[in-house]
């Protein structure tokens, strides 16, 4: 009967222990998905910056916006430099 007692509390304090970890890990996914959602934001802004500079046929608006790609490319890279091949 001990031995029930024993494994039943160790149970419900692993049980615990996991529940801390996966609210952690919602915490994180949260985290990811609210900086996934500023970056779609940041391109479909990009997007429409695009089409009005071609609509207008303005080179220097044109090349501004290549120079803000690159820059916001560079500062994604620079916060999640790609993995070592």
């Amino acid at each position: 009967m001990f031995r029930f007692i024993r494994d039943i509390a160790l149970i419900l304090t692993n049980q615990s222990t996991i529940m801390a970890k996966l609210d952690d890990l919602k915490t994180a996914m949260q985290n990811e998905d609210t900086k996934v959602q500023g970056l779609i934001a940041a391109y479909q802004d990009l997007a429409a910056k695009l089409a009005a500079a071609v609509a207008a046929n303005d080179p220097a608006a044109l090349q501004a916006l290549v120079d803000e790609a690159n820059a916001t490319s560079a500062a994604i890279d620079s916060a999640n430099p790609p993995a070592a091949a």
